[in-house]
């Protein structure tokens, strides 16, 4: 018999500000605990929350296991390794506290709300073949939304971040500002083609991002099956999954099957398809290398998916894109959005800007966007940032012309 077990210990606090008045601050201290016990080329789970011991849980997987699942395709390399990053205090109530006092006292035509919430978590894993590992870190995920007094929207704008840089609130309170002076202008439009930046770059490429899991780019399923090795989009175009980020909330340097990456992978290298992802399971199916993307939550078993997904930054700040261009839509918020199975995307933008030579002039009327996967990387992308909206943020942004429709 073997076994492997994941912990998870998480500490929040939480300061929530509701209409313009600081309403709670919580707290939630959890430890989350799961096991794998390996017998007879059967894998048996259990989970418990709170405190808990390897022997109960063990005796948890004999009586509620059921009756498994085939594991059949072997263990991660044993591994002793151990990252730590500070954990985070409550200082970060004090400067989420004064960039609110900042924003009721500068923009009184406005009514704030949002939480700042405090994380520190450590992860570890442990097992009888020799694993070892665990990581530290905390981290804060702050945000605000607004509605403009007399407003019918549900809400007229937001922004936060997820950071371990405590000047990063009022820094990012600064740079929103623009977008708060416009006042709840509502810009004259009409349904065209024009250049449109997301504040969530990845929502567009949902398809492309299948083709990178081994299994369903193996099995011919993927948008582009077949296509490993080739140039599909534009040079300037790299995209990362990144194994560790502690900055923004990502403290993972194992997966959960144990597997270390002590690498970011490059899944498309200056536009060309250059890797797919893999787990230990479909490692062994496609005979392949594990790449450290078995993602397990601790009372589930394991499935590939990504660990951070990201763009490479480009050469010019969005500013300075923005700037060269007549117009362009800064779409905040553009939720609702989906897919089809030849990589097209359309998306309502519930929130957005009209800015003309990089300067705010006003908020966008309801409309709706639509590219595709190939339009949005290739033949209709403008440049891709050096920065991000958020301040600090290591993500970045695509600027793209998009079919825009008036609603």
């Amino acid at each position: 018999m073997e076994y492997d077990l994941l912990s998870l210990d998480e500490k929040n606090i939480s300061l929530v500000i509701e209409g313009n008045k600081i309403s709670a601050q919580k707290g939630q201290d959890i430890s989350r605990h799961g096991i794998r016990r390996f017998e007879g080329g059967k894998v048996f789970n259990a989970s418990r929350l709170g405190a808990s011991t390897r022997d109960r849980l063990l005796q948890d997987s004999v009586e509620w296991g059921g009756p498994g699942t085939t594991h059949d395709y072997g263990f991660a390399p044993a591994r002793t390794e151990h990252r730590a990053v500070k954990f985070l205090g409550e200082d970060f109530f004090k400067a989420y506290t004064e960039g609110f006092h900042y924003l009721v006292e500068r923009h009184p035509n406005y009514v704030f709300s949002g939480r700042c919430n405090v994380k520190n978590l450590k992860k570890s894993l442990t097992s009888s073949y020799g694993l070892e590992l665990s990581t530290t870190a905390g981290f804060c995920e702050w945000y605000f939304v607004y509605q403009r007094k007399g407003s019918g929207s549900m809400m007229d704008g937001y922004f936060g971040n997820t950071t371990d840089n405590l000047n990063n609130i009022m820094t990012s309170i600064l740079s929103h500002e623009e977008f708060l002076k416009a006042e709840g202008k509502i810009v004259s439009l009409k349904s065209q083609s024009m250049p449109v930046l997301l504040a969530e770059p990845l929502e567009p490429i949902g398809k492309l991002k299948e083709s990178f899991m081994i299994n369903k780019y193996s099995e011919g399923t993927a948008l582009f099956s077949g296509k490993l090795g080739q140039q599909l989009f534009d040079k300037r175009v790299t995209l990362l999954d990144q194994n560790y980020n502690s900055q923004n909330g990502v403290i993972d340097f194992f997966d959960g099957e144990g597997v270390v990456r002590d690498s970011q992978i490059t899944l498309l290298d200056q536009g060309k398809f250059a890797s797919t992802l893999s787990d230990l399971r479909f490692s062994k199916k496609f005979k392949g290398t594990s790449t450290g993307n078995g993602l397990r939550a601790y009372n589930r078993g394991v499935s590939l998916g990504f660990n951070q997904v990201s763009f490479q930054k480009g050469s010019k700040t969005w500013k300075e894109i923005l700037s060269g261009l007549d117009r362009c839509i800064v779409a905040l918020v553009a939720a609702g959005g989906d897919s089809n199975d030849l990589g097209e995307f359309s998306s309502p933008v519930q929130i957005g800007y009209l800015l003309e030579k990089g300067e705010v002039v006003g908020q966008v009327p309801q409309v709706t966007i639509k590219t595709s996967v190939a339009s949005y990387l290739k033949s209709e992308l403008i440049d891709i940032s050096s920065d991000s909206l958020a301040p600090d943020s290591p993500t970045t942004h695509v600027i793209s012309n998009m079919e825009v429709f008036i609603n």
